[in-house]
């Protein structure tokens, strides 16, 4: 064996015994008990990759859940939901309260009438100052007041309009957009969310 084959194969880190190991990685050769150090600071670098993988790994899991949980955009998106579920509760109640007064009304005059109504009769059956034709008239009353009666519960005589959740473009109500950043001597801006609301 020639000295220049045997100073190329030198162990790597003690330059003294021949390095009979060959590493595929570094291509350096390594007596036996430098290999095994060698491989050994291998394994602690991938111990140590692997290490802040992990670590990096926690932190976008952390950062996910800070989002989900913490972020002022999903904050806004949270406030925006229940101030529109506030208006709607209060559209809502503000309809039902106008059915309720539209359809009472009705009953309301009916009732008016009919008191005054019984008014008379007790007038005129104490007083016993009533003939046939009389009878006929509070009769012909009493079947109005059935008339009456029957209209003021007949649903139609209230029209209900309702804007159909369907034709409402909910997409334009709210949405997320990435904000554009600029390079201009600037630091890149964070990405943020724009909220349009439908309700003012």
């Amino acid at each position: 064996m020639s000295t220049a084959m045997a100073t190329s194969k030198q162990c790597f880190m003690c330059n003294k015994e021949l390095g009979p190991m060959h590493c595929t990685g570094c291509d350096g050769y390594f007596c036996g008990k430098d290999f095994k150090i060698h491989r050994e600071e291998i394994f602690t670098e991938m111990d140590r990759i692997i290490e802040e993988s992990n670590f990096l790994q926690d932190e976008i899991n952390n950062g996910i859940q800070n989002n989900n949980e913490q972020n002022p955009l999903i904050a806004q998106i949270d406030q925006w939901k229940n101030a529109t579920i506030k208006k709607v509760k209060k559209m809502a109640a503000k309809a039902r309260q106008q059915a309720i007064q539209l359809l009472n009304s009705k009953w309301m005059k009916v009732d008016t009438k009919l008191k005054d109504f019984s008014q008379e009769l007790v007038h005129l059956r104490e007083s016993e100052n009533y003939v046939e034709h009389d009878l006929i008239r509070l009769d012909q009353m009493i079947n109005q007041f059935k008339q009456d009666l029957r209209q003021a519960t007949q649903p139609e005589m209230v029209k209900l309009h309702i804007e159909q959740s369907d034709a409402i473009n909910w997409n334009c109500l709210i949405y997320v957009e990435e904000k554009q950043t600029s390079t201009n001597n600037q630091e890149q801006q964070q990405t943020a969310g724009k909220l349009n609301s439908y309700f003012s």
